[in-house]
């Protein structure tokens, strides 16, 4: 990479980086930290979310580093980890750029940050117009043209803000074919919710490629500020270079490698696919109304065409919604983020598309992270579909289904337990966690039934009687004629029961007879999840009790 000492900045090259004491070295685990002048007791509240906040973290922690390398398909040392994309824009110029001599590259209407960045340090911005809707289409050759020995920095926003649109794959290969001697950086903060390929599989290919990353988006992390650039190892050196000493927050990076772990991962890839249909329905939705145009997106959000943009923006406003007016940009024009599918039946309500609101679907998300068990849960009681289950345990995971199935409602559950050990953590857990879902998801219980259920099992005949009255009760009733199914303690069953119940809030009153252990299980399973069907289903708009309160 011959080029880079010729566009890097001649003072970045010979500058000696600040060495924090945490780089210093590089495992100081069971060390006594007397060398950076921290305080050495945690701040209140002391909570598990605290621990270490009192010490200052790695620079650049390899465990996250690692992590988030092995996501994105690049090595450790092709990653630098920031405060959000910001820092990696404004730490690409610092490295690049000379001011009020060297220039940046971009296309316009595009994200803002790049001009604003670059002003901040006294670099010129050059752009060109993209083309007309609903295409957008960028004229690469034009704005090649607009690059001189002086352009440092070419920025891409693929899929791009505020239009919604992605830049080809051939487009972006193109770019950095044309000016190999210049940073052509892509801005990859939407791509999660295209079907674009990453340029991240450009980077062996090509060593002037940076891509750059969020977390904002797609991991829901615009209240914590993490992103990341991808590039060629001595690019990264370069930024890790002029980084500020401790760029990260503790309790940021603790919170990113949850959000890296295989169910933070599953969670946000299902949050994407509800955001990917949302957006597909509201753009069909708006589209119905002929006084708005609605462009075709790629991203998180679309950019709508009314008569008059700030008129639409104050009526949304005034109805409690709030979106982004870009008339500046492009004309009479607002960019709608997707939300919620119950925020944006209100969208669609206060545009007046369709003939009613869809009450809000009963949803509910539960983490439960102990020492013994990771459990993932995901409830909606108004789909059937889909229900997956794993617990590393076969017959656990068959009750459960039939507790889903036959419970009419959807069900998501993934659970890592110490099972090595035994099976008792995980099913108390996975009972805990699931009955905190079923409550949550539950609301404020406007409309429910009350119901018994008694179903045959072959030999065996199995009730349950469910109340959801807010106090967690259970009375269990059982005599089986073996003490394991397999290798499953059938003591767990009434345990498993017992802290659904408490969690869930609700009196069971569960009773088997049988011959056959696996049968009266089983019937258990199906009776509680037919007594659960018919309790959570609403038939009215009062709530079931005279005391006002459930």
């Amino acid at each position: 990479m011959k080029w880079l000492e010729k566009q890097v900045r001649p003072e970045i090259l010979k500058l000696a980086p600040y060495v924090s004491a945490r780089s210093e070295l590089a495992d100081s685990s069971g060390l006594i930290a007397l060398d950076a002048n921290e305080n050495p007791w945690v701040p209140y509240p002391q909570t598990p979310n605290m621990v270490q906040v009192n010490r200052y973290p790695d620079p650049q922690p390899i465990n996250l580093l690692s992590r988030m390398a092995n996501f994105y398909g690049v090595k450790a040392n092709q990653i630098f980890v920031g405060r959000g994309m910001d820092e990696g824009i404004e730490l690409l110029i610092r490295v690049f750029c000379t001011a009020y001599r060297d220039n940046i590259v971009t296309f316009k209407p595009t994200f803002s940050y790049y001009k604003v960045a670059a002003d901040i340090q006294g670099i010129e911005t050059r752009e060109i117009d993209l083309g007309d809707a609903p295409e957008f289409k960028l004229d690469i050759d034009k704005m090649l043209s607009l690059c001189d020995e002086r352009t440092k920095i070419i920025f891409l926003c693929t899929p791009n803000n505020p239009t919604g649109h992605s830049l080809t794959f051939d487009e972006v290969e193109h770019m950095l074919k044309a000016r190999p001697e210049t940073v052509v950086a892509v801005d990859e903060a939407y791509l999660e919710f295209s079907n674009v390929p990453s340029a991240v599989a450009l980077m062996e290919k090509y060593d002037n490629l940076v891509v750059m990353k969020t977390m904002s988006k797609a991991f829901a992390f615009a209240g914590v500020r993490l992103g990341a650039l991808m590039a060629q190892p001595p690019i990264i050196e370069l930024i890790r270079k002029v980084m500020a000493p401790y760029p990260l927050a503790e309790p940021c990076i603790n919170l990113a490698l949850q959000t890296m772990s295989a169910h933070g991962l599953q969670l946000a890839q299902s949050r994407i696919d509800t955001l990917k249909a949302e957006r597909n329905r509201v753009f069909t939705e708006l589209s119905k109304l002929s006084e708005i145009k609605v462009y075709p997106s790629d991203a998180n959000f679309l950019l709508i065409q009314v008569h008059d943009a700030q008129k639409t923006y104050k009526e949304l406003l005034g109805k409690g919604i709030i979106v982004r007016n870009r008339h500046k940009d492009i004309p009479n024009t607002l960019r709608i983020t997707i939300g919620s599918p119950s925020e944006n039946d209100l969208l669609l309500a206060a545009f007046g598309c369709g003939n009613k609101i869809v009450k809000p679907e009963r949803i509910a998300t539960v983490v439960r992270n102990t020492n013994e068990t990771k459990i993932l849960i995901e409830v909606n009681l108004d789909k059937t579909a889909p229900i997956k289950i794993h617990t590393g345990i076969g017959f656990f995971d068959h009750m459960l289904e039939q507790l889903a199935k036959h419970g009419g409602f959807s069900l998501n559950l993934q659970s890592i337990g110490d099972t090595h050990i035994d099976y008792h953590h995980s099913v108390e857990d996975v009972a805990i966690a699931l009955g905190e879902a079923l409550r949550q998801a539950l609301g404020d219980k406007l409309g429910l039934n009350r119901y018994g259920f008694t179903v045959p099992m072959d030999e065996s005949l199995a009730s349950c009687n469910i109340d959801l009255s807010g106090r967690g009760v259970l009375q269990y009733e059982a005599n089986y004629p073996t003490q394991l199914i397999g290798d499953f303690p059938i003591e767990m069953v009434e345990h498993f029961f017992y802290s659904l119940a408490d969690s869930l809030q609700a009196a069971i009153h569960l009773k088997v007879t049988g011959e056959n252990s696996h049968h009266m299980v089983e019937g258990l399973f199906k009776a509680c999840a037919k007594a659960l069907n018919m309790a959570i289903k609403v038939t009215g708009d009062s709530l079931p009790t005279t005391k006002g309160l459930l």
